[in-house]
């Protein structure tokens, strides 16, 4: 399946398949652009999840570029103060951590979600910048 998905791949990514940081925040920026789609088609929920693996998938490109290794975990907090994240960009991940585990039709509605997701979505979006301008 490999060859189908290098064949997908954008013309903006970062080239240099010898460094595994760079698949990861490459997949992040498609995170972030399949949240954007799906904003503007009004699947909410699935803005915080993509808005999540978005930061999850940056931070490992971190931990990859920084430690030559990355964590199993969903959790962002985790990773972002291992990794000493700013502040700033900490709180996206403490806002977005628990979305991947509340995913399925089954947990509760959340109030006000098309403005929250579009702040959360913004918000990993500068967390996802930060980090590719750190690697």
């Amino acid at each position: 399946m490999r060859s189908i998905m290098s064949a997908c791949r954008r013309t903006d990514e970062i080239k240099n398949e010898s460094d595994p940081s760079v698949s990861w925040i490459n997949s992040a920026e498609s995170e972030l652009g399949a949240a954007e789609s799906l904003l503007r088609d009004r699947y909410y929920e699935q803005v915080l999840y993509h808005s999540q693996q978005a930061i999850e998938r940056a931070l490992k490109a971190f931990q990859l570029k920084k430690y030559g290794r990355r964590e199993r975990t969903h959790d962002l907090v985790l990773l972002g103060r291992e990794l000493n994240l700013p502040e700033e960009y900490l709180k996206h991940c403490k806002r977005l951590t628990g979305v991947y585990h509340d995913r399925y039709p089954d947990t509760p509605d959340i109030d006000d979600i098309e403005e929250i997701s579009e702040e959360l979505l913004h918000g990993a979006a500068s967390v996802v910048a930060w980090i590719k301008k750190h690697l």
